[in-house]
């Protein structure tokens, strides 16, 4: 087992970078702890309350049979829930009508759903931009800003953005990141549904905080019960067999119902914040109200300016003909655009205001430099075609 430690400490290792932002980290960290320590709880009930199925034999039943009888009416293929006003069954030949029991199956359930939390960041939003040459991870960790202006510069200015003039590649894999994550939860939210009160769609969020109630009567709810009916045939030689019907019960089940209450609840404000993170943070306020991304960026520049600059003479380049104010908006709008914004916002969410005012003011001098050489570049070429 010290390969699966050694593998579980590496994943947890890189999923613990920081190169996302805190509702991110909710989806792909915190919420992967929670579902493994949820996950290592179920698989440990067995020696936490006793047994993970405990059925009432009849006497001549050797210890063979108990045996027997505990581990197919564990696997559910013979197990049924019998409300507790039916005093009378039906044959035990008869087909029964089986309720969802999935019991064995509820580890691996869970197991999936944290698999399927790590997935986006590893594949979408790692996987699709180390494809094309971005290293978020490496660019996060620059701690000097004169090195993270040269990487952001070199990120805006590769094959893909100068195609694409708009530069949304980036923040495009950023948002099918986030869209994956609100996805995932809507259907886990329907799963967990659908194993605490057999519907689907109809999310009855009081009977969820019933199930963690202690007044909650776990011993009449057909699903995920505590109490079963368990058919099975022994085969004897011959044409001699014998059907029995035992009563079981599921201490298992005590802890996995509110262990999937509890996660409904979760995932249930987890996807609100995604849906308000999603709609209204980045697709409304940070990408359709471009004057939140100006303020932002010269928020930052200003700081340095009026607090950090000590060269207050040598940092303002102008261009000989060009307004300040439209440099600024060229340099927001045109130079960092969409994608220049996303880096700023996930090198701001893991580093200080000051940090990222040096770092602002770097590219911003870059940038003026640049076009400074563009306009001299255009002053030379009309002084020679005058003459």
């Amino acid at each position: 087992m010290e390969w699966a430690t050694n593998l579980i400490s590496e994943i947890y290792k890189y999923l613990s970078h920081r190169d996302d932002t805190a509702i991110d980290r909710l989806n792909r960290l915190y919420t992967v702890t929670l579902l493994s320590a949820f996950v290592t709880l179920i698989s440990s009930q067995q020696y936490i309350v006793g047994g993970r199925i405990i059925c009432w034999t009849p006497q001549e039943f050797t210890k063979a049979h108990n045996t027997y009888s505990d581990d197919i009416c564990w696997l559910g293929h013979r197990n049924y829930y019998v409300p507790e006003n039916v005093t009378i069954l039906d044959s035990p030949s008869t087909p029964r009508t089986y309720p969802f029991l999935i019991y064995p199956w509820l580890p691996i359930i869970l197991i999936a759903m944290t698999v399927s939390f790590i997935l986006p960041y590893l594949l979408v939003w790692h996987g699709l931009s180390a494809r094309f040459g971005i290293d978020i991870k490496r660019l996060i960790q620059l701690d000097d800003p004169i090195a993270s202006s040269r990487s952001i510069h070199f990120v805006l200015s590769q094959n893909y953005s100068i195609k694409n003039h708009r530069r949304c590649y980036v923040i495009s894999i950023y948002l099918l990141m986030k869209f994956s994550y609100i996805i995932i939860l809507f259907g886990q939210l329907i799963l967990i549904n659908r194993l605490l009160t057999g519907e689907y769609f109809i999310i009855d969020i009081q009977q969820i905080f019933n199930i963690l109630s202690v007044k909650y009567n776990m011993w009449s709810s057909a699903h995920i019960p505590i109490e079963t009916m368990c058919d099975f045939m022994v085969r004897m030689l011959g044409q001699n067999n014998n059907w029995y019907t035992v009563q079981c019960i599921l201490p298992f089940n005590l802890f996995t119902k509110r262990i999937f209450a509890l996660l409904a609840i979760w995932f249930i404000i987890l996807f609100i914040l995604n849906i308000i993170d999603f709609v209204y943070i980045w697709l409304w306020k940070r990408l359709w109200l471009s004057s939140h991304r100006y303020d932002y960026v010269f928020n930052f520049f200003d700081l340095y300016e009026i607090y950090l600059d000590n060269k207050k003479d040598d940092h303002r380049l102008r261009l000989a003909t060009t307004n300040s104010r439209i440099l600024r908006q060229e340099f927001v709008y045109k130079y960092l655009n969409i994608d220049g914004y996303l880096l700023l916002k996930l090198l701001h969410e893991n580093s200080s205001d000051i940090k990222m005012s040096y770092l602002v003011a770097n590219l911003f001098k870059q940038f003026s430099q640049e076009k400074n050489q563009q306009y001299q570049i255009i002053q030379r070429h009309d002084s020679s075609t005058d003459v």
